[in-house]
């Protein structure tokens, strides 16, 4: 393994553990990503922790793991985009009681 791999490898950690730690793993599909083997592991451990917010940002075929899951697709309108403005809000919300009960 090549110095880079051991980079990469760091790179990986930091960005799962930063998934376990949020409270919206926001998936942001696109032409692109949808073939991205990174952003589909990604997805995927949002979706196991039930943090999964999938947003379309243009008419992509999903990869079909993630066909059943509601998309929101910004690409369409305004009232998407509000829409996910919105869902953030209640997560962030529900996170905060959630937080203030433990203690």
């Amino acid at each position: 393994m090549g110095s880079g791999n051991i980079r990469w490898a760091g790179f990986s950690d930091l960005i799962e553990r930063k998934i376990r730690q949020s409270v919206a793993g926001i998936v942001l599909w696109s032409e692109n990503s949808v073939q991205s083997d990174w952003v589909r592991g990604e997805a995927r451990l949002a979706a196991e922790l039930d943090r999964f917010v999938t947003v379309r940002l243009d008419d992509n075929n999903l990869p079909i793991k993630y066909r059943n899951y509601h998309s929101l697709e910004i690409f369409k309108s305004k009232d998407e985009f509000e829409k996910l403005l919105d869902l953030l809000q209640r997560k962030i919300n529900q996170a905060a009681i959630q937080q203030k009960s433990s203690h």
